[in-house]
């Protein structure tokens, strides 16, 4: 299976944050940050529930903004890896010698399709493979489709 390594990640997401200027393109690399980092130790210890919390507040403009560009590279991500689209055909097949081919023509489709900045969507393609290629391609097709993802 092929892997794509953090410090490629990691490139794209510095990049991205010096050109990001909006609101919306910061926080999608704050998004991408937190995909890209190392897993957490999770310390499972049970909390009284306080009947009294607040219910979630609404999500912002901006986040569901972002959520739509997130939402947008993963249908894309679906189509090169699970769908064989033709599109990608090239692309994914040199995915285990290098992942900036696909990073960049995944970004490119997206950015073109939403008129957004390259290099933020690129931080967003390249930490959500890496996701994608960690869990296992099976799996995230299987979790797209069933719209757990």
């Amino acid at each position: 299976m092929p892997s794509l390594p953090s410090e490629t990640v990691n490139r794209y997401i510095k990049n991205a944050q010096a050109v990001s200027r909006s609101r919306a393109e910061r926080l999608a690399v704050t998004y991408a940050l937190g995909v890209n980092a190392p897993p957490r130790q999770i310390k499972y210890h049970r909390k009284a529930r306080n009947p009294r919390l607040r219910p979630p507040k609404e999500k912002s403009k901006t986040e569901k903004e972002v959520r739509t560009w997130v939402d947008s590279v993963l249908a894309e991500i679906h189509a090169a890896l699970c769908k064989r689209s033709p599109r990608y055909k090239k692309e994914v097949s040199v995915l285990n010698h290098s992942g900036d081919v696909i990073i960049i023509s995944i970004a490119a489709a997206v950015a073109n399709q939403l008129r957004v900045n390259i290099v933020v969507v690129a931080s967003l393609v390249a930490a959500l493979l890496r996701m994608a290629l960690k869990m296992g391609v099976s799996v995230f097709c299987k979790r797209f489709e069933s719209g757990f993802l």
